[in-house]
């Protein structure tokens, strides 16, 4: 699917990995982006971003959580 575009209805997720994506878009567009993934998660899930991505300055929704071998978020 097109990240860009309105999404099609799809059920909550538990987990979205969004690997090395965000580092190709402009500010505006990863903000856009991340606010779908944040409609689409679960409470309890799990966003997984590449290693040079981040949710830090883009969406305070999420949190930044430190897993033994890399780092992941989750909504607050």
């Amino acid at each position: 699917m097109n990240l860009i575009h309105p999404w099609l209805s799809m059920p909550a997720m538990d987990v979205i990995f969004l690997r090395n994506v965000l580092i190709y878009f402009d500010t505006d567009t990863k903000k856009s982006t991340l606010k779908k993934v944040r409609q689409q998660l679960r409470p309890d899930g799990y966003l997984f971003l590449g290693g040079s991505e981040t949710t830090i300055y883009l969406d305070e929704s999420f949190e930044r959580i430190q897993q033994e071998g890399g780092v992941c978020y989750r909504l607050r």
